[in-house]
């Protein structure tokens, strides 16, 4: 019961108004509640029983990277300042 005396209140609140930009941001506002709802409710998935590396490396289209691949880029790039300046700057 108290659910539907909130929205009459609001109703009556709303009809109260006149003020264009309040009725505006009113509907902004509603907007913005209803927006994040449906994101919460998109993002809400249950949990698997059991989790499998291989099904998670295929759903996320992992490709493992080429070690020696990756080390001739590190030394292309010539990075001449040390790893704590290299830090600082982050």
């Amino acid at each position: 019961m108290q659910e539907e005396t909130i929205k009459l209140n609001l109703i009556k609140q709303i009809m109260e108004m006149h003020d264009t930009s309040k009725l505006k941001k009113v509907d902004s506002a509603i907007h913005k509640i209803v927006a994040e709802e449906e994101v919460l409710h998109a993002l809400a998935r249950p949990m698997r029983k059991k989790m499998n590396i291989e099904e998670l490396k295929e759903e996320q289209n992992f490709k493992p990277i080429n070690k020696k691949d990756f080390f001739e880029k590190i030394d292309e790039l010539n990075v001449e300042e040390s790893i704590d300046k290299l830090l600082e700057m982050i």
